[in-house]
C-alpha cells in the first residue's frame, strides 16, 4: 500500500538521527496504527536514508491487534497517512 521497501514499518526497532527526524515528527498528524507509515513516508519524501536492518523476534502472545477486527480500520489510516504525506494516488 505504500512505496516504501520496509518489510514491517510497524516493527518498534527504529533508530533516527535527531537532525533529520525532528522537523518530520513535528509535521506527522497520524496518531494510531499508521503513525509511523507517514513519518517514514515523510523521510522517504525528503531524501533520508531509510535502512533495514534484520533482527530475531519473539512474537508475543498479548497482542491487542486482531486482524478481522482492526483490518479496516489500520487500512483506512494507512491510506491517511499517504494522503498527509503527500503520496496518495
Amino acid at each position: 500500500m505504500t512505496p516504501l521497501r520496509v518489510s514491517d514499518p510497524q516493527c518498534g526497532f527504529k533508530l533516527f538521527r535527531r537532525d533529520v527526524v525532528r522537523t518530520h515528527i513535528a509535521q506527522t498528524q497520524t496518531s494510531g496504527y499508521a503513525y509511523e507509515i507517514e513519518l517514514l513516508l515523510r523521510l522517504a519524501d525528503a531524501g533520508a536514508l531509510i535502512e533495514e536492518i534484520p533482527v530475531t523476534w519473539r512474537e508475543g502472545h498479548d497482542s491487542k491487534v486482531r486482524v478481522m477486527r482492526d483490518g479496516l480500520g489500520m487500512l483506512a489510516e494507512v491510506w491517511s497517512a499517504r494522503r498527509r504525506a503527500g503520496q496518495a494516488g
